[in-house]
């Protein structure tokens, strides 16, 4: 069995085998969940589950489990609120005071800001409009256990909406009417959540300061354990339930933007994106776990901020500066290093520390009490009970490659039991080739004044355990109200473990004057104003900030854009802590100026250039670029224009085997003053690069790198990266791939998209990466192309797409070390073009039903509900290999005569094999040159397959062009007419009626998100509902009227060109009323 997380150890233990527990998982197999394990929440390949207790071990052991995290079990750890100075005044009393910029127009309008914390005063004036209506969309107190009206499908609390808000705001005592006072969490300064929400969004209505965004809307989430534990602040499960609600509560809202735009063009634009953009503002953190970016919790967040433009989370770096709660050092082979470990004499709190260090080291851990009593060592893979006598005072466990750093980690729990005082910890080296590590000790929820302490610490390293990763935005602090604007001394220092620059920028957080909540005791009279402290006061300057620049911006900004947007425009500082600054301190007014600046077109963005940048942009024009990749390429290039490509996200064609519908983008930004700063339009790619970017950006599904590639490739499996790159060296894989760049030599040819790029690593660690640029760049030239480089390793450099730990889609823009400054690949690497392409699943049977047969199989056999779609995909692939694995066959992921047998044994009688092909059409029947087909012969005949493509998207975010929104709305009225439903327009043209028809015909598949892809699971839904209607019509057409039908499904790819010749589609509609229509 894996190794378990130690959390999950002290979870199995706490309690009956038959409770219901919440958990966070990492699937290790896409689409596929463990048996016994229910999820609520998805993002991406990370899913919040409820489960038995018992049941811990079966879930962590599946092959469909690749991470398990406990969610709020009794000794671990629990989010906390920061907690910082508080002081009551009644009025500003400092030009400091003021946060939003004088004259800024800019209001938030039509942008949502949540607000995950505790405690919101929705009857504090900052929070209602001038009618004394409420601004609040939603208010969902996660407290209590299930109830009939619980949020479904968390399954506990309750949520207020805004009528009954409102009317409760209409009562003598709004909080009695409607059940919730803030109150009930007031420490006697006011509630944190009231004041975090007055900064990013306050109307200042209570003669205090104006927030950020006064015209955003709020959705609140009160913070609480699952399972109805009032006294608890909070879990990562509940956490990631909180943000998953306001994201789908966003995305049912009507676009405000769009019904006060008149129809113009921008509105339609907004409308189509469906829902509102939101920021949502978490003003929370704890010290413990591995502060790389890759806690659940944080690729949960990052999955949820990439899957759609328009969404952003601002976070608080932490308060832990000077807490002494971090250590570190370098150990060497032999070694003996020895940390001190403080537990005050007050403390009636159980304690938590952890060491992080290289999976590449051997370390043991010796544990030792204040008087010497309890000792115990862990080697690696050990776990130990600490033990005063027969009492167990605490645990240490000691796991090897943890699942999602691939580090070493030592947990050491303390139970209340244990005694205070200086506890010994000492790390011996029994193998050291890194010898790094890296301790923090957990925060004290229940007892802060209980926190223990490093004797001696390294306030390094010190950012907050949920604020490091990828694509979220962690804020310092620092204090505006000194000339010198210093940073305040509690403000979290990075960088990262993995050496990242965090917190990424810094706002004012000290003596910060915002909405005070009302009190408990009604005879009570407070101010409605406070001052608070904490980075927490931080953050909602940088959550109003980007309501702003979403409200201001053409079009949806995605994250990376969002990211780069702040930090480009913040003021630069002169600081001798640069680790804990970031890249400046925030600057809202230029942020917002450059979201309104930003390029309409949806490709990418980049931040207006400096002069000197404009200069050495204009220099590259001229610059040799001949870097002797290979003699040939040098040569060719000698003769060859240069061409800076632009290298942003490509359209994504689907899974089509064919290269139909795979279209250059053009029309990108060109400057005005110098046409060398041209950024040229998007260049196509092969198939296989297509087919990566679709299956990483698909729900953003962290896929392992050979899935990634196999499919790509449309290859049954594709070896290990380091099978991969030792068989590319023995010549076994030469029937499939050609080596191009051998390690250490030079290329034989220049790369292409569609080349991989493979890596062998100590340890097995390998990986393999499609190449996705056009274009490769020298090191210094890499951020000027508008990628983000892997190092500062010289040599040249190319974009990317792949799979792993930390997948790179297209749009992601990242880039790979392909050669050195000498044009040599480096020992470790080799580059490699794929030779051929083969059939995914590698059955010998390829027609539709068989593929059909086989999902509906797996799927009764295995109990899985993935679509049948007839694509035999990652998903499929990994559920054959399953069901290989657990009938005892050889797990290969194809279905052949033994598979199939095993699922026919299951079952599941084979479907019959296909008609054989009819003759040809005879030499009188014209055919279609842009469709060539001859008399159609089934459901997968040529005709139809030919007729039922479109070539982009369709519904919300999509490129909607006439042509292929007349197609959906055919193939949507098919679906209508046969279950008795109102047929909508066919007009070509995509609005509310389409929108809400595609949505009503994917609640038939469970997959709902208003949108046709080509090739997706919608259009394979529809079309192979319409197909056998079809067929007889297209036969009419194909026969009939073949040269009309050619002039109405010529491809037009013109904007809002209209179909004079319809009559062909006119006749299949005919068809399909039963001959009701006139043609």
């Amino acid at each position: 069995m894996p190794a378990m997380d130690p959390g999950l150890w002290e979870l199995l233990d706490a309690g009956p085998g038959d409770d219901e527990i919440a958990a966070i998982l990492r699937l290790g197999q896409p689409g596929l969940v463990p048996e016994g394990a229910r999820v609520v929440a998805q993002f991406g390949e990370v899913v919040t589950v409820r489960m038995l207790r018992g049941a811990i071990p079966q879930v962590r052991e599946s092959a469909e489990c690749a991470s398990m995290k406990a969610a709020g079990a009794p000794l671990g750890p629990d989010i906390e609120l920061e907690s910082g100075e508080v002081v009551e005044v009644s009025k500003p009393d400092s030009p400091h005071d003021e946060r939003r910029p004088a004259g800024l127009q800019a209001t938030g309008r039509g942008v949502v800001i949540g607000v995950v914390d505790w405690g919101f005063d929705f009857a504090h004036p900052d929070f209602r409009n001038d009618d004394g209506s409420s601004r609040i969309l939603a208010i969902w107190d996660q407290r209590g256990p299930s109830q009939p009206d619980s949020p479904q499908p968390y399954g506990y609390g309750h949520v207020h909406d805004r009528e009954a808000i409102d009317r409760a705001l209409a009562a003598e005592d709004p909080y009695a009417a409607l059940g919730y006072h803030p109150g009930d969490v007031d420490t006697g300064c006011g509630t944190h959540g009231t004041h975090v929400a007055s900064i990013a969004g306050g109307k200042g209505r209570a003669h205090g300061p104006i927030g950020i965004a006064p015209g955003a809307e709020f959705i609140f989430v009160h913070l609480a354990n699952w399972g109805g534990k009032h006294l608890k602040l909070g879990n990562s499960v509940t956490l990631l339930e909180a943000c998953d609600f306001i994201a789908k509560i966003a995305a049912d809202l009507p676009n405000s933007a769009y019904l006060d735009s008149e129809n113009n063009e921008r509105g339609q634009a907004d409308y189509l994106q469906g829902g509102r953009p939101w920021v949502i503002n978490l003003s929370m953190g704890r010290h413990g776990e591995q502060h790389d970016g890759t806690t659940l919790v944080e690729q949960g967040l990052d999955a949820l901020l990439r899957a759609a433009p328009g969404r952003a989370i601002s976070q608080s770096a932490g308060n832990y500066f000077h807490r002494c709660v971090h250590a570190s050092s370098h150990l060497r082979p032999g070694e003996r290093h020895t940390m001190i470990w403080q537990l005050a004499e007050a403390d009636v709190t159980p304690n938590e520390l952890e060491i992080w260090y290289s999976w590449r080291d051997s370390l043991e851990v010796e544990v030792r009490s204040p008087d010497g009593l309890i000792s115990a060592r862990a080697g690696l893979g050990e776990r130990v009970s600490l033990k005063e006598g027969e009492r167990e005072v605490g645990r240490l466990y000691h796991r090897a490659r943890e699942p999602n750093t691939l580090d070493n980690h030592v947990a050491i729990f303390l139970y209340t039991t244990a005694p205070p005082g200086d506890w010994e910890l000492t790390l011996i080296g029994r193998d050291v080739i890194d010898g790094r590590f890296n301790a923090w000790i957990e925060r004290d929820a229940a007892c802060p004044s209980c926190q223990s302490r490093f004797l001696n610490d390294d306030p390094s390293s010190t950012t907050g355990t949920i604020c490091n990763g990828m694509r979220t935005i962690a804020v310092g602090a620092y204090n505006a109200h000194e000339p010198e604007e210093p940073l305040a001394i509690f403000s979290s220092s990075g960088p990262t473990r993995d050496g990242r620059v965090k917190p990424d920028l810094c706002a004012p957080g000290v003596a910060i004057l915002a909405a005070r909540s009302a009190s408990r005791d009604p005879t009570v009279e407070r101010s409605l104003l406070v001052r608070m402290s904490g980075t927490s006061m931080a953050a909602p300057h940088v959550a109003g900030t980007i309501a702003l620049m979403f409200e201001v911006a053409p079009r949806r900004l995605r994250i990376e854009e969002t990211h780069n947007l702040l930090l480009v425009n913040t003021r630069k500082v002169s600081t001798e802590h640069a680790e804990r600054v970031g890249s400046g301190y925030l600057d809202i007014e230029a942020a917002v100026e450059a979201a309104r600046n930003v390029s309409n077109i949806g490709g990418g963005s980049r931040p207006a250039a400096t002069e000197e940048e404009f200069s050495t942009e204009s220099e590259s024009e001229t610059t040799d670029r001949s870097h002797p990749l290979c003699p040939e390429c040098a040569a060719r290039q000698a003769h060859a224009p240069v061409e800076h490509a632009s290298i942003g996200p490509v359209l994504l064609s689907g899974e089509d085997e064919s290269d139909e519908g795979v279209q250059p983008e053009f029309g990108a930004a060109v400057s005005d003053d110098d046409e060398t700063l041209a950024v040229p339009a998007e260049m196509p790619a092969p198939r296989y690069v297509h087919r990566a970017d679709l299956a990483i950006s698909d729900d953003r599904t962290r896929w392992s790198p050979a899935i990634v590639l196999a499919e790509a490739l449309g290859e049954a499996e594709i070896p290990t990266s380091e099978a991969l790159f030792e068989g590319s060296l023995t010549g076994q894989t030469r029937d499939r791939f050609e080596m191009i760049g051998a390690p250490g030599k030079q290329l034989t040819d220049e790369p292409q998209p569609g080349d991989v790029l493979c890596r062998r690593g100590e340890g097995g660690l390998s990986h393999a990466a499609l190449i996705a640029g056009v274009d490769y760049w020298p090191r210094e030239q890499v951020e000027f192309a508008g990628l983000i480089p892997e190092s500062n390793r010289p040599g040249i450099y190319v974009q990317v797409v792949e799979g792993g730990l930390f997948p790179h889609a297209s749009a992601d823009r990242f880039a790979r070390l392909l050669t050195d400054a000498e044009g040599r690949v480096p020992p470790d690497q080799m580059l490699l073009r794929p030779l051929r392409e083969r059939p995914v699943g590698g059955s010998a049977r390829t027609d539709h039903e068989y593929k059909r047969w086989v999902q509906q199989s797996l799927n009764q056999v295995l109990g899985t509900q993935f679509v049948v779609d007839s694509i035999l995909g990652p998903q499929t692939v990994g559920a054959i290999r399953l069901f290989q694995q657990r009938r005892g066959l050889v797990v290969d992921g194809i279905v052949g005569p033994i598979t199939e047998r095993a699922l026919i044994d299951a079952g599941a009688p084979l479907p019959p094999a296909p008609p054989a092909p009819m003759p040809a059409a005879s030499s009188s029947v014209e055919i279609s040159q842009d469709f060539p087909m001859g008399p159609p012969i089934g459901p997968d005949s040529t005709a139809v397959r030919g007729f039922m493509q479109i070539k982009h998207a369709v519904g919300i975010r999509g490129e909607n062009l006439p042509r292929d929104v007349y197609l959906i709305q055919i193939l949507l009225n098919v679906y209508r007419y046969r279950n008795q439903m109102k047929e909508i327009a066919e007009d070509g043209k995509v609005g509310p009626e389409t929108i809400s028809a595609i949505r009503e015909f994917q609640r038939t598949t469970k997959w709902v998100d208003g949108r046709v892809d080509p090739r997706g699971r919608t259009f394979r839904a529809l079309e192979d509902f319409a197909r056998p209607f079809l067929i007889e019509a297209m036969s009419i057409i194909t026969l009939g009227i073949s040269g009309s039908y050619r002039s109405a499904i010529s491809d037009s790819e013109s904007a809002g060109e209209t179909y004079v010749s319809e009559q062909p589609l006119l006749q299949m509609y005919s068809f399909r009323q039963g001959g009701r229509a006139n043609a």
